[in-house]
């Protein structure tokens, strides 16, 4: 369990919901669709996930995300392979 603004909330409550804001945000900054296989919670103070996956359906490319699970699941930064960058 981890604090987040108060309340105690299940590590796998927060990494689901992590998981589908940075989906989201990839869909909609990059029109990508990816998906998830690691994660890394980092140090306390900074309320935040890393999740690791890749590009659907291209296992070398990819990429990660911080999300913010103090701030509403905000995402950023992010790293995805420079052919995907607009």
């Amino acid at each position: 369990m981890i604090t987040v603004n108060g309340k105690q909330v299940e590590k796998s409550e927060i990494i689901k919901k992590a998981e589908q804001a940075a989906a989201n945000h990839f869909k909609e900054k990059y029109n990508l669709d990816v998906e998830f296989t690691d994660h890394k919670f980092e140090p306390k103070e900074f309320a935040s996930v890393k999740v690791y996956g890749n590009v659907k359906g291209e296992p070398e490319d990819t990429l990660d995300a911080s999300v913010n699970f103090a701030d509403n699941y905000s995402v950023g930064p992010v790293s995805l392979p420079q052919k995907y960058l607009k």
